[in-house]
């Protein structure tokens, strides 16, 4: 699957304008955390801080799977982005602790949450209208709660790929380029957003890959493991064609959107019946090997479309 990052649980804050502050020549916009919600989370990293007295505090880098596009105004299915210079996520938030179950994560909400409701309480002056503006606070704070738990139902509901303490599927793949075999430490879906070239790709099951490995530098028979086409990236066209064993055919386009069927200058390609054929004269400038599957493309694109575009107070 795309993204094999280990999944738990964590508390993720909801940012929103709270204010006005001096800045440098005006006023700018203040932001801060206005609640917590609950939400199944990739964890990038792990901080350990060995303090003096002998005490170690741990963080996370964390990513939430879904993320806010403020212009268009809806959440999205965000997956862990890292710039490939420094290999730094770029989209990872820190946070104190990760947690096995919803409950326990809920559990830890419900303090973190009354916390910031109490540090609100605190600025109000103590006088005749105290407990009008008292209980005024906590509906706006209880509406707004209500609000964004729409979010974490919605990203729970739309998560179930995402498997808490699930199984860790090996990610690398072996590429065939210019005469040459080689292993490389990427992801198949880092590859196919790198490369734009002509190329096809294999499904190999775990024994066989291992046997390819361990023999790269031998000279060995290539053939007998091209055996189970999965995708072949059509540069000119600009898309991809992902292939089951059984004759099933889907598409990906330029936008790693994934389609029914594929439409390029007034040509209009439709699903494959039955075996699959190819062109003899076709000519691929990479062949990639992989143990990912048919329906772990399926499912990791079909992600991608994902969108919650509003929600609704209560």
């Amino acid at each position: 699957m795309k993204n094999n990052y280990p999944i738990k649980y964590a508390l993720v804050p909801m940012i929103e304008q709270v204010g006005w502050a001096m800045g440098l020549n005006e006023l700018e916009r203040e932001y801060d955390n206005v609640c917590y919600i609950v939400s199944k989370c990739y964890i990038i990293n792990e901080i350990k801080e060995y303090k003096e007295n002998g005490l170690v505090e741990t963080k996370y880098n964390v990513v939430c799977p879904y993320e806010y596009h403020k212009i268009l105004n809806y959440w999205e299915r965000e997956f862990p982005k890292f710039n490939y210079v420094n290999n730094y996520c770029t989209n990872s938030i820190t946070v104190d602790n990760v947690y096995d179950t919803k409950e326990e994560a809920k559990e830890a909400k419900q303090i973190r949450n009354m916390e910031i409701l109490n540090h609100q309480l605190s600025y109000i002056a103590v006088n005749s209208e105290y407990e009008e503006k008292v209980k005024k606070l906590k509906n706006v704070f209880n509406n707004k709660l209500k609000y964004y738990e729409q979010l974490e139902e919605f990203i729970e509901m739309s998560t179930p790929d995402l498997v808490v303490n699930g199984k860790i599927k090996e990610q690398n793949v072996i590429i065939y380029k210019e005469n040459e075999y080689k292993e490389y430490n990427r992801s198949l879906y880092t590859i196919l957003d790198l490369y734009d070239s002509n190329f096809i790709v294999y499904s190999l099951t775990q024994s066989d890959y291992d046997n390819l490995k361990e023999n790269l530098d031998k000279n060995i028979d290539i053939k007998k493991y091209n055996y189970s086409p999965l995708l072949i990236n059509y540069s000119e066209k600009k898309m991809k064609k992902i292939m089951s064993n059984n004759g099933d055919v889907k598409y990906i386009d330029n936008n790693n959107d994934l389609i029914e069927k594929y439409i390029y200058k007034n040509e209009t390609i439709v699903p494959d019946n039955g075996s699959i054929n190819f062109k003899d004269d076709f000519n691929y400038d990479m062949v990639i090997y992989t143990i990912e599957d048919y329906n772990d493309i399926i499912y990791s694109y079909k992600l991608n479309n994902n969108k919650c575009k509003r929600l609704t107070y209560k």
